[in-house]
């Protein structure tokens, strides 16, 4: 009997043992097909990088291809998250498709049935039927992620968007290409009081590629504007599968022109080229429905299989030390023991432990340590910098134990970063991490100590900072510092260091005639900068100001790092100015047959001690005198003018003109003088003679005498 019983029960206890086999085995199988898209409990977004990986990218828009516009491509990266901080969760999976799309309506396509003017006797008609593939494709929160979904929520928003517009607006599901899709029309009637009628109807083919799904949560916001009242679950469960989206464009028309009078017949006429229009669009349709196909490939990634929602997750947001060195963070020990599935595992790391030593390790602490040999702040594009990142045990009696055991669970992982491969060295894991030329001011870097049941991060913020430079406030927070010529007087104006390591030794480089520059720290990464002016006033001023780039040089950790700021010395009094012109009057006429003018401003230089900057205004009442060495001037006759056409708020323009032409070979030397109050100035001018008029009257002259002698 008991054989008996062992023979008859021996095939139900082998069916049970692999059926319990089989349960086990399930939920790999399982995550072998990956995270759902609509799980409310995961989170679905877009990172960069992981841990020192680079991830798939990609929004599942269609791009239309440069080289052949009848076909496109779509790229879709779908990362799923364990939280919603990338830095403080897990990476679960990462999906990438690509599909190519073929057989679009393309340029030449459109070409070919674009608009034609045609004539008959009594009227003049425009025919056309157009489908196209828009460059620039719709926004994914106007087609949303299937056409059921565009039905319930885009459809009645457009509707209501349009109902006072000049089209009738209307959507309708179908299928196109062998892809679920929506048709959206907008049609539109018009009678032209020049005498005429139009008929016209566009709109948008919206083709749901359903080997392209998308997460749910993408779409919520959109669906949901004007209905914010249902929880997450009763949302993913009202939108359903969303996927990726082409938008094929279409457009057919039919007008007629003529008289008036006749506006009965075109408007019949315009029916029955719109009706054809209509047919020639139906045939474009029905060819394209055929021609277009997709092909789709699909990647996936899953880095944690089965993430258990029970697991515990904690985790501390920490500044990175100004200075190199270790710094230790403690891992409570609640979560050390979820992490690593039990008390068990937090025995010494040695092997071969009795009881008595087991009770006291269960006592023992633990501490993520990280470490690094600079500062607190990273260069943005500048090379990686090594960082380290290990755990250790801390017994009852104090003693530390490495446990590079545990330091291989830890991971980095940055949005802010680039992170280089992860090595062990020493007990440690380190990575190399840097920072991209267009960072923010700062950046996480998060290392994990994780598994399936748990995990502790610390998340540390490190201040990206640029090339180390000088700031400088001067006038108008600007590096423009401005000094009195001639005065003798010391002006201020203070700088800072900005992203050195260590306040740096700022020395001036060469030395300057028309002032002294000293620089005097102030403490904290301030300086001052005294510039004392050591010139004299010419007596004549050809110019206000005057520009000087000074050169500095900040010395930091062997570094130099050059820099530089501008004296601009200011002079009070009046100044010309030509226009970049010689100084001379012109004694000739020019190309309109009219004696030349020279345009000649002057401006008065005023010192502002408020602001500490000269001020230039246009001088009033200004008395100006031109004279040469002959008295030419007398004799051609000198007119000065002041100049209507010019506006200007620092200077004041006038116009010299001679009044006769000055006929000579030589040039004469003259002298101008203007004065405004207690300022004047004073400059070397030429008189530039008529050389042409010179000649002419020479000639003739010549001419003269040459009938007088043959009288003679």
């Amino acid at each position: 009997m008991i054989l008996k019983r062992k023979k008859r029960f021996l095939p139900a206890g082998l069916s049970i043992l692999l059926c319990m086999t089989f349960m086990l085995y399930l939920p790999v199988l399982a995550s072998e097909k990956g995270y759902p898209y609509d799980d409310p409990d995961l989170y679905y977004y877009n990172s960069r990088e992981y841990n020192g990986e680079k991830l798939f990218q990609g929004t599942g828009t269609f791009k239309i291809s440069d080289d052949d516009s009848s076909s496109a491509i779509s790229e879709l990266g779908v990362q799923i998250w364990s939280e919603l901080n990338p830095t403080k969760g897990d990476l679960l999976q990462q999906d990438l498709y690509v599909t190519n799309a073929s057989g679009l309506p393309n340029e030449e396509s459109a070409k070919k049935a674009e608009k034609k003017v045609m004539k008959d006797e009594e009227y003049t008609y425009i025919k056309s039927a157009v489908l196209f593939t828009p460059p620039s494709q719709e926004l994914r929160s106007n087609m949303l992620g299937s056409p059921q979904q565009f039905m319930t929520y885009v459809y009645p928003r457009n509707t209501k968007n349009q109902s006072d517009g000049n089209y009738e607006y209307t959507a309708e599901e179908t299928t196109f290409a062998g892809y679920p899709a929506v048709i959206t029309r907008n049609y539109a009637e018009e009678a032209m009081e020049s005498g005429g009628y139009s008929i016209q109807c566009h709109g948008s083919i919206f083709l749901y590629v359903t080997d392209m799904p998308m997460p749910t949560v993408w779409f919520i916001q959109d669906a949901f504007l004007d209905d914010q009242t249902l929880t997450d679950k009763k949302q993913y469960e009202k939108l359903g599968p969303c996927y990726a989206a082409l938008e094929i464009g279409y457009e057919y028309t039919g007008s007629t022109y003529g008289e008036s009078e006749n506006q009965a017949f075109l408007e019949t006429k315009a029916r029955e080229v719109f009706n054809a229009s209509e047919n020639d669009f139906k045939s474009l349709y029905n060819s394209y429905d055929k021609s277009i196909t997709f092909n789709t490939k699909k990647t996936t990634d899953i880095k944690v299989n089965n993430k258990k929602p029970g697991s515990v997750h904690e985790s501390v947001d920490t500044d990175a030390d100004s200075k190199s060195g270790e710094t230790a963070l403690p891992i409570p020990e609640a979560l050390a023991i979820a992490i690593l599935g039990g008390a068990a595992a937090l025995l010494g790391a040695g092997s071969g432990a009795n009881d008595s030593d087991s009770k006291e390790k269960k006592n023992s602490r633990y501490q993520m340590k990280f470490k690094k040999d600079f500062g607190d702040n990273i260069k943005a594009g500048n090379q990686p910098v090594p960082v380290f990142a290990r755990i250790v045990e801390i017994t009852p009696e104090g003693n530390e134990i490495d446990r590079p055991d545990l330091s291989s669970m830890l991971t980095f992982n940055s949005s802010d970063f680039e992170i280089g491969e992860v090595i062990t060295l020493g007990g440690y894991q380190q990575a190399m991490i840097s920072a991209p030329k267009q960072a923010q001011d700062s950046g996480v870097l998060s290392i994990s100590f994780s598994s399936d049941e748990g995990s502790f991060t610390n998340n540390i913020t490190f201040r990206i900072t640029g090339e180390p430079y000088i700031e400088y406030s001067g006038h108008k927070g600007t590096n423009q510092m401005y000094i009195l010529g001639g005065s003798g007087k010391k002006l201020t104006m203070d700088c800072k260091a900005v992203d050195f390591p260590q306040p740096p030794i700022i020395s001036v480089k060469g030395n300057y005639t028309e002032f002294l520059v000293e620089i005097e720290p102030l403490g904290e990464n301030n300086y001052r900068i005294f510039v004392t002016d050591n010139s004299q006033k010419p007596e004549n001023l050809e110019q206000l100001k005057k520009g000087f780039d000074v050169e500095l040089s900040a010395v930091c950790e062997d570094e130099t790092y050059p820099s530089s700021f501008t004296v601009i010395q200011c002079f009070e009094g009046m100044a010309a100015d030509f226009w970049g012109k010689p100084k001379e009057i012109r004694g000739y006429k020019d190309e309109n047959n009219e004696m030349a003018k020279t345009l000649i401003g002057f401006s008065l230089g005023i010192w502002n001690e408020s602001e500490g900057v000269l001020d230039e205004v246009a001088p009033q009442d200004v008395e100006i005198h031109f004279e040469d060495e002959l008295d030419i001037y007398k004799i051609i006759g000198m007119k000065i003018s002041l100049d209507e056409n010019s506006n200007l708020k620092h200077i004041t323009n006038f116009v010299f003109q001679a009044e006769t032409p000055y006929p000579s070979l030589t040039s004469v030397k003259g002298t101008l003088t203007a004065t405004s109050k207690e300022y004047s100035y004073k400059s070397d001018m030429t008189l530039i003679p008529d050389i042409q008029q010179y000649s002419e009257n020479f000639e003739k002259e010549f001419e003269a005498c040459k009938k007088v002698i043959e009288v003679f």
